[in-house]
């Protein structure tokens, strides 16, 4: 059997079997590119700017809000 064959004979019986326990499935949310790309972004850059940073607790999490200051205004355009 090819692998494309296996997978879709997995995925029927999954979805035969989840029916026949009368278990719904969810369908994947709708991509959405303009989130995707803003959050791919953001995460990335804030990430780099406080790697290493170990917080002791609630208030030096929230004195770190700088980080999301110190990303450029016009490399945060370019996401879009």
């Amino acid at each position: 059997m090819k692998r494309t064959t296996v997978y879709k004979w997995v995925t029927r019986f999954v979805r035969e079997l989840l029916a026949s326990k009368q278990i719904s499935v969810l369908e994947d949310p709708p991509y959405s590119p303009d989130l995707a790309r803003n959050d791919f972004f953001l995460l990335q850059n804030i990430k780099k700017i406080i790697k290493g940073t170990h917080f002791d607790g609630i208030d030096d999490i929230r004195s770190s809000r700088t980080a999301f200051h110190e990303i450029n205004s016009k490399l945060f355009c370019r996401v879009y």
